[in-house]
């Protein structure tokens, strides 16, 4: 998830914890400079009413609490976040009245600074209240306004470049997350040009990962518009979950320069071709796999300095990246043959990290690589049943291949479960008992056992028919049960699946040969 981060623009010059917020506007902006620039933390004694610049910086140290949920965040950045509104607005008319307010010499320029200050503050207030799109917007006027004014660090800079980036690749903005990325790649090199010991391995890898998520954003996307030009089911996208959007009006006012940069020499002409094709969109494999292996190559180079020895997070977030990837990539690949060899790539990635990472420090990990491997497998017993029964038939070969992919699926998928705390066998019409957090994952583990338990060939057949029937009455009686509308089309599957398993093993058990699923 785009992520602003911290940006350190020059003169912050914010006021002590112990400054009172007890402040009305309306005080000419020279004023409050003068408190700020000679160092002092509290209005003059000769003030009034106190300056709506200070007001706003002292409002960022006054909340600075500790995050707690949702509706905690909003209680607490919600008055920090309309004194910095506040601020933003006496900052662009403080802008236009620089001339007449006969500011003392400097004091134009640090209008201009603490604008920027504001702006960056406001960044971040957004990205806490999860409006991600003023948060980006706000750190995309920060940046511009820093190479304007010439007012900053070009590693800091490089590296909110990136995360800038990475907010208008989940936007699916190409054209600018390319900007972004060039951009940061030559500020690097000036960094290095003016001081080689600033920039470290790690700002080349941050920006490699920046480049192979740029790639792995826009593959996600391709597969996302070609599903849904096929009309196939695509699950809705969350990019604006949580955000309050009735902020945009605001967002609008933030002037942009176009093109992104535009002046400062962070593009270059011969970027153009780069640019330009950063927004091409994949329509066959082949275009598709030009993606892949630009994205590859990137996260490559991004795992030579985060080693999963002493970088534990950064690794398993690459190799997940790098799973992504592979998974996307398999929507366009149209041999059979070649989506089974993807897979047990995908596998080749995942499974080491399960084995290695530590349940007690890394269970949340653990949850999603599981179900992720349970996933994998299932989609491998799927294809090789249909490579199977075009080649003529389940048998030899091809059947214990099915059977033992069926048996890692439900390997992975029963290690979810005991990692989720609730893989204790119920009795058939028993119900279960209650999940506290993530439903819809423990369900769907459930629903996709009853599947690979209900493809089980061989001679136990009727034990894993039984087995199936146990998950797929778990699911329907839990919904039934705590949560009547989750899940409803495969709920409405689980339970015709029962019903036919219930008619196919009573019919086994008077003796009668019956398969009708």
């Amino acid at each position: 998830m785009f992520e602003i981060a911290k940006i350190s623009p020059e003169g912050d010059t914010a006021a002590s914890e112990s400054e009172s917020e007890s402040a009305e506007p309306g005080v000419p902006v020279a004023e409050s400079l003068t408190v700020l620039s000679s160092g002092s933390t509290a209005p003059s004694s000769s003030s009034t009413t106190a300056k709506p610049v200070h007001r706003a910086l002292v409002s960022l140290e006054l909340k600075r609490p500790q995050l707690g949920p949702a509706a905690s965040k909003r209680r607490i950045f919600s008055p920090a976040l309309a004194a910095y509104r506040a601020a933003n607005a006496a900052m662009r008319s403080s802008a236009r009245r620089i001339q007449t307010d006969r500011l003392p010499d400097g004091h134009s320029k640090k209008v201009e600074s603490l604008h920027t200050l504001t702006l960056f503050y406001l960044a971040q207030l957004y990205q806490k209240l999860n409006k991600i799109n003023l948060s980006g917007r706000c750190c995309r006027a920060t940046l511009e306004r820093q190479l304007k004014f010439e007012e900053y660090d070009p590693v800091d800079w490089g590296m909110n470049a990136i995360q800038l980036g990475a907010y208008f690749s989940y936007k699916a903005a190409w054209v600018d997350a390319c900007q972004c990325l060039l951009a940061a790649e030559r500020s690097f090199a000036r960094a290095a040009k003016a001081k080689p010991a600033s920039v470290e391995p790690v700002l080349h890898a941050n920006l490699a990962i920046g480049w192979g998520k740029f790639y792995t954003t826009r593959l996600s996307r391709a597969r996302t518009d070609l599903a849904a030009s096929r009309g196939e089911s695509v699950r809705p996208r969350s990019e604006s979950s949580g955000e309050n959007n009735d902020d945009s009006v605001e967002a609008q006012r933030l002037d942009f320069p176009k093109p992104l940069f535009e002046g400062s020499g962070l593009i270059q002409p011969e970027d153009s071709v780069v640019i330009e094709h950063s927004a091409d969109v994949p329509a066959d494999a082949d275009a598709a796999k030009t993606l892949l292996m630009k994205g590859l190559d990137w996260f490559t180079r991004a795992r030579e300095y985060y080693i999963l020895d002493g970088f534990v997070t950064e690794y398993v977030n690459i190799t997940q990246d790098v799973n992504q990837l592979y998974n996307d990539y398999i929507y366009f690949e149209l041999d059979l043959g070649k989506k089974c060899e993807l897979h047990k790539r995908r596998v080749g990635l995942l499974r080491p990290l399960v084995d290695k990472l530590n349940p007690q420090h890394y269970e949340a990990t653990l949850l999603q690589l599981t179900f992720q491997l349970g996933e994998i497998y299932s989609d491998l017993v799927d294809l090789h049943v249909k490579i199977a029964e075009s080649a003529g038939g389940l048998i030899g070969d091809a059947l214990r291949i099915v059977d033992k992919k069926i048996s890692k699926g439900v390997k992975y998928f029963r290690l979810f479960l005991a990692l989720f705390g609730h893989d204790k066998p119920i009795a058939l019409g028993e119900i279960p008992e209650r999940v506290a957090d993530g439903i819809e994952a423990y369900l769907r583990a459930h629903f996709s056992l009853a599947r690979l338990y209900n493809k089980m060939p061989g001679d136990n057949k009727l034990m894993y028919r039984t087995e199936a029937l146990r998950e797929y009455e778990l699911v329907v009686r839990y919904a039934e049960a705590y949560q009547p509308g989750v899940m409803q089309v495969e709920v409405a599957l689980c339970a015709d699946m029962a019903r036919l398993l219930t008619i196919e093993l009573s019919a086994v058990a008077d003796g009668r040969s019956v398969d009708i699923i």
